[in-house]
């Protein structure tokens, strides 16, 4: 996952936040800036760690994945003749059961 611009997005937001706050509330020009850029840099940080914490938890996931080993990268034959429809629709019958078990005794 690309969290590069976290930090960035979460400070934006704080700020557009804290901005619209400010102006609504008719705030003097340097109280307003003063308050703002220390919302910036608070919410910086904020996102800074919630970067951390993302990358970690989907580096972890990540690794994960690269570990699980997929056996689609090995070939299947398949018939060429279509399946009949009557032997998947079939139950086993008493004597399917007994010739895989006098099978199982010869091997």
């Amino acid at each position: 996952m690309n969290t590069k611009n976290v930090p960035a997005l979460v400070m934006l937001l704080a700020g557009a936040v804290t901005s619209v706050l400010m102006i609504m509330n008719d705030v003097s020009t340097k109280r307003f800036l003063v308050t703002v850029l220390v919302v910036l840099i608070c919410f910086y940080f904020i996102g800074s760690i919630i970067k951390v914490v993302l990358d970690k938890t989907f580096g972890v996931m990540a690794d994960d994945m690269d570990d699980i080993q997929f056996s689609t990268s090995e070939s299947v034959d398949f018939p060429d003749e279509d399946i009949d429809a009557d032997f998947v629709t079939q139950t086993p019958s008493d004597d399917w059961t007994e010739e895989a078990g006098e099978q199982e005794d010869i091997g």
